[in-house]
């Protein structure tokens, strides 16, 4: 069985959570404050190792009256289960067998918490099993589901040497070989030697022979290379070549790759020795921010193996390359707010038709894919708007890179697309067009878009023919005529305009108009304009004292963050 949800209810820094987990990888990103580490946590407490405490269960603020009474780790599994499992599953409405197992936590008032395990059924209700089994089924779980959590990944320079000899001598036991190497390049990675280097990566080699499961790929040697239009789309910046994990762990020499197979293989079998493993078990592969310390080839590199691990995959990212080497449906926008944190996209709404998916992929998630992290976006027609306004926003008392607001062109890749997108990541935005005719069109097409949300915090229609003519008459003629040069003074405005853009250039001219705004000062920005930044400081407000920004008012909530609490929370009956 495949690990399909995980839902939180007031475990550490998460109040309320559920996540929709893919087969193969699922990525999650979003700002420091969301919870990747509780979330990482709550696994290793119901599929590792760790305790759950008195110490995990929420707490709003540093005060022991604000601390949560119940505490809930639901994770949800898909498959055909082991006939030991079966009086603990179900089948849902598609025959599919389910299996939901809950750690549910109670803190009583005068006695010490306790954590109780339970299987559930399709509607939340406990399914009651003889005594003493249901806890023997759980173990069966989470032995069937082993988890590996690799934190960080070092290469330092000049660890990688050329083909080392191999065939050498070896008493040590390869998969310890392979583990004590691991450690070193862990935690003193510029004091491993290349001869011991040369050492566990021969060991790997013994390793790939005695445990050819470990070096599994997802697809067959040889087919990496095929991608199909869709799967291109899907994820742009694909990592898989045609080199399987086995050929490599048997190639010579020491090469970025085979250092960086030596470490995932040294971590998985770092987290074998700690539990005993039950038959035909499905690991999942924890990586907390794999870009951390690699160079971006170094990163290409590493996901290139872990791509094809056939184990599954959580990761958490802030490396928009690293992002578009996955599929649009494997990523996770996790939004914290004041009592939940939301996930989007909702796993309920239609997928982006495949056109906006490559628009997408193209304007987004490769060529502006800091655009992902931001608070807000600002839709903008082009250039000259990404130079000025922010510049504007900066006179005017408002930094749009301090604030995550991102300006994001939407001329070539058309607004259907990237509106779509939006809204389904569930980042708010915000359309800035011109008065002409083309700017009169993207209006129109975007209030079809806001599904009754209030336009006048989404759209801002400049009353004037463009940009240009707008900045004129609210008072920057002057640098105008200034950059026109000698003109008929009888020219007309757009006379004007079009000659000093003929000798500055649109962006040229932006600049100019922004640098004689800020000599002038924040009472010389143009009043529309401030009322279009005093719309996007507000729209990325945090949600709450140390939350990241959610939808304000008006902005599309999607249909997921209202089924993070589920049925599935249930009360503890006393004991």
């Amino acid at each position: 069985m495949l690990l399909t949800s995980l839902e939180i209810v007031n475990f550490r820094g998460i109040a309320r959570l559920r996540l929709q987990v893919e087969a193969d990888a699922t990525v999650l990103f979003g700002e420091n404050a969301w919870g990747k580490t509780s979330l990482v946590e709550a696994l290793q407490s119901t599929l590792g190792t760790r305790p759950l405490t008195e110490e995990d269960f929420h707490r709003l603020a540093n005060d022991r009256t604000t601390i949560a009474k119940r505490m809930s780790i639901t994770l949800g599994f898909q498959g055909q289960p082991s006939p030991e499992l079966e009086p603990a599953a179900w089948r849902d409405k598609a025959g599919e067998w389910r299996l939901v197992l809950q750690w549910s936590g109670r803190r009583p008032d005068r006695s010490r918490a306790k954590v109780r395990t339970v299987f559930l059924d399709a509607h939340g209700r406990e399914i009651l099993l003889p005594e003493g089994q249901g806890d023997l089924l759980a173990e069966k779980v989470r032995r069937n589901h082993p988890l590996f959590v690799f934190r960080e990944l070092r290469l330092a320079d000049g660890i990688l040497a050329p083909a080392l000899a191999t065939g050498q001598d070896m008493h040590e036991d390869p998969e310890k070989a392979v583990g004590r190497v691991f450690e070193r390049l862990l935690s003193v990675p510029h004091q491993v030697h290349p001869s011991e280097l040369a050492r566990g990566l021969e060991a790997l080699k013994r390793v790939a022979v005695r445990r050819p499961e470990l070096f599994q790929a997802l697809q067959p040697p040889g087919e990496g290379n095929h991608r199909r239009a869709a799967d291109m789309a899907e994820a742009p910046l694909g990592f898989q070549d045609g080199n399987s994990l086995a050929d490599l762990a048997q190639h010579a020499g020491a090469g970025m790759r085979q250092v960086v197979l030596l470490t995932l293989v040294g971590a998985m079998l770092q987290a074998e020795a700690g539990a005993s493993l039950g038959a035909g078990a499905q690991p999942i592969l924890v990586l907390e921010d794999p870009e951390t310390h690699l160079h971006p080839i170094q990163l290409a590199t590493a996901m290139n193996l872990v791509s094809q691990l056939s184990v599954q995959k959580l990761i958490t990212s802030a490396n928009g390359g690293l992002m578009a080497g996955f599929p649009l449906r494997a990523l996770r926008r996790l939004v914290r707010r004041n009592t939940d944190t939301a996930v989007f996209p909702d796993p309920d709404e239609p997928a982006l038709s495949p056109v906006e998916m490559r628009r997408v992929a193209f304007h987004v998630r490769t060529h502006n894919a800091d655009s992902l992290f931001a608070r807000v976006w600002l839709l903008v027609e082009g250039e000259t708007e990404a130079w000025l306004l922010p510049e504007l926003a900066r006179v005017w008392g408002l930094n749009f890179p301090l604030e995550g607001i991102h300006c994001v062109p939407f001329a070539q890749a058309g607004l259907a697309p990237l509106l779509a997108f939006a809204d389904r990541f569930g980042i708010p935005w915000h359309l800035i067009a011109d008065g002409d005719e083309a700017g009169r069109h993207y209006v129109a097409k975007t209030r079809k878009l806001l599904h009754k949300r209030p336009e006048a915090r989404h759209i801002t229609a400049l009353p004037d023919l463009d940009l240009e003519h707008f900045l004129w008459r609210e008072g920057y003629e002057g640098v105008f005529r200034k950059a026109a040069g000698a003109i008929d003074p009888q020219a007309s405005v757009s006379d004007v305009i079009h000659q000093a853009l003929r000798a500055a250039s649109k962006p040229g001219m932006a600049l100019e108009v922004a640098e004689e705004a800020g000599r002038r000062g924040p009472g010389h920005v143009p009043a529309r304009l401030g009322q279009l930044f005093a719309i996007l400081r507000d729209k990325a407000k945090p949600a709450g004292d140390g939350a990241v920004n959610a939808p304000g008012p008006g902005d599309p909530l999607p249909a997921a963050a209202g089924k993070i609490v589920s049925n599935r929370t249930m009360p503890l009956k006393k004991s």
